[in-house]
């Protein structure tokens, strides 16, 4: 792969987000769904809090690829970093073959949807060959349902 003028990575990342769904259009747009950041999970107040929980949430990792010059295949690899004392996301792509059209974006998404997750901030590494790279961070919070009415609600700003 190579570099052009200014020395970002060609194919690049242009997007890493999180999303409960990813649609593609009949006209081959993406739609990307309620675009989030965070997760809020609730248990039974019976269930201990600080262990890890099945992701029920509807959730995706929606990767944008930019390809200005590069034709054919890259290849893709995502590494979850879980909060301390937690347990990696199995499953995820690992030198996966993405088609690149020259000049167009691409869409690779990963549904996150079932794996076991701790409450605290998890990273996710998305690497290209070629050399791009960039880290997607999402919080993911667990509580009972008689805690989250306890908590104060955020305005909008």
């Amino acid at each position: 792969m190579s570099k052009p003028e200014g020395g970002e990575p060609d194919p690049a990342i242009a997007a890493a987000l999180f999303c409960e769904n990813v649609l593609v259009e009949r006209d081959g747009t993406h739609s990307f769904i309620r675009v989030v950041d965070s997760v809020a999970m609730f248990a039974d107040a019976s269930v201990d809090l600080t262990k890890e929980h099945t992701l029920t949430h509807p959730l995706a990792l929606a990767v944008v690829l930019r390809s200005r010059e590069v034709t054919g295949t890259a290849r893709i690899t995502i590494r979850h970093t879980p909060p301390p004392g937690g347990t990696r996301l199995e499953g995820l792509p690992t030198g996966a073959e993405i088609e690149l059209s020259r000049g167009h974006l691409t869409v690779a998404s990963v549904r996150l949807t079932g794996g076991q997750v701790g409450a605290g901030l998890h990273e996710f590494e998305i690497r290209m060959s070629g050399g791009a790279r960039t880290v997607a961070s999402m919080r993911v919070d667990v509580s009972t349902p008689i805690e989250a009415a306890k908590e104060p609600q955020r305005a909008l700003d």
